[in-house]
């Protein structure tokens, strides 16, 4: 692997240089430019990287953009809406105390998202499409909660990229995860899907029409 980022000029100057003609695991290299120490320093920012080059090459889009920011001057800008839906539907009760709780839980949550970063933003005609692209091995529902916030304020399709293959939910557990992504309105992409060029090219040829 590493060889292929000496040959497309993303690394450069091996020590020792037969280190990786041998496999070895001890090396030492310069990478090319700041830009690519930072990019390959976080394997998130690989992914978003990767995935923004395909769908650009699909062209079925008008404009791809990645790592977009959005910083709010109100954190009241918030649908604080689905804060409160979100917290009555794991925690069911009544009453002022419970209200209370949930006025807390809301305040906490826009704390927490008063800046934002889209990883993937796709424009096609008035419709966008905000993807968020996740490379780890756990995933919870607040994930799928930010994503969906976001969404839902700047009325976008909501999608969330992931490096787990999610061909058999069930086998590796990630079934739970999936129904509450549909639940939400989730489109949930796949290893399975983004490495498969015809499925690929399907997933983003419906969000491209506006469909799930």
């Amino acid at each position: 692997m590493f060889q292929a980022f000496f040959d497309a000029g993303l690394m450069k100057n091996p020590v020792p240089k037969k280190a990786l003609e041998k496999k070895q695991a001890n090396c030492s290299f310069d990478f090319a430019n700041l830009t690519i120490k930072k990019l390959m320093q976080k394997e998130g920012n690989a992914f978003e990287l990767i995935l923004y080059r395909l769908i650009r090459e699909t062209n079925l889009f008008d404009d791809v953009q990645t790592g977009v920011h959005i910083e709010w001057d109100d954190k009241g800008l918030w649908d604080k809406d689905l804060h409160y839906q979100d917290y009555f539907d794991n925690n069911p009760g009544y009453g002022i105390g419970h209200y209370v709780k949930a006025r807390e839980y809301v305040n906490e949550k826009s704390e927490i998202f008063v800046e934002n970063e889209l990883d993937v933003v796709l424009m096609k005609d008035m419709r966008m499409t905000f993807i968020s692209c996740k490379n780890r091995k756990s995933f919870d529902k607040e994930m799928l909660y930010e994503i969906a916030s976001l969404a839902a304020h700047f009325k976008a399709q909501p999608v969330m990229a992931i490096t787990e293959d999610l061909s058999n939910p069930q086998q590796n557990d990630m079934e739970p995860f999936v129904m509450r992504a549909k639940a939400k309105g989730i489109t949930l992409i796949g290893s399975n899907t983004i490495f498969n060029p015809d499925k690929f090219r399907e997933c983003m040829l419906k969000l491209a029409e506006g469909k799930r």
